[in-house]
């Protein structure tokens, strides 16, 4: 997460990098989006873990393709669910599985 982020409620970034994949050197492009909410007694009280007044996640993902926008959309919506249920790392699975096969097929059709 960027620096001050705990300054804001939501907001995302995008990057990119060069990395060796598959054995050749590739642009990698990157959207993380992070959102925070304010922790109330019931949720110290389920989650020995919480200790500050703010819960903090954030999740990125990286493509081959540079498609900003679509991945920051698909992201903040699955990161605000998430949010509803903080151990149910099954949505993030599902959600990677989804997008994972959207691009795929959008990106054979090209």
């Amino acid at each position: 997460m960027p620096d001050s982020s705990h300054n804001k409620m939501e907001d995302y970034n995008f990057f990119n990098f060069e990395a060796t994949w598959k054995g050749k050197k590739r642009m990698l492009f990157g959207v993380s989006y992070f959102k925070q909410i304010k922790v109330t007694q019931d949720m110290k009280a389920q989650n020995s873990e919480i200790t500050r007044s703010y819960l903090q996640k954030a999740i990125a993902v990286v493509s081959t393709l540079p498609l900003f926008g679509y991945l920051k959309l698909r992201l903040a919506s699955t990161t605000k669910v998430f949010f509803n249920e903080f151990n149910n790392y099954s949505l993030i699975e599902a959600a990677f599985k989804e997008l994972s096969s959207n691009l795929k097929e959008t990106w054979g059709r090209l």
